[in-house]
């Protein structure tokens, strides 16, 4: 089973003020900046296998619920058919 806990994520910006509009654009009042910002999760605190454990046990629980579903349809087409047969 893969277990996908990095969470890779960039970020870029960047930004441009110009506090003197007088001042070319590379004059002491204008400034420009840019960042590149690179993380990742290295461990999660066991948040996805908890997820996947939780899924693995509902889909068993449907399994099972739909099993006795079924027993119990078939359940009662026995008892009516044995409620027939003992009108008759």
């Amino acid at each position: 089973m893969c277990q996908n806990i990095y969470n890779p994520t960039v970020n870029i910006g960047a930004n441009y003020n110009k506090t003197d509009l007088d001042i070319h654009s590379n004059g002491v009042g204008a400034t420009s900046t840019g960042y590149t910002k690179f993380s990742i999760k290295l461990y999660n605190g066991g948040k996805n296998s908890s997820i996947k454990r939780q899924k693995s046990f509902e889909l068993k629980s449907a399994k099972f619920e739909n099993d006795t579903t079924t027993k119990e349809i078939l359940l009662q087409a026995v008892m009516l058919f044995y409620q027939i047969k003992t009108t008759e």
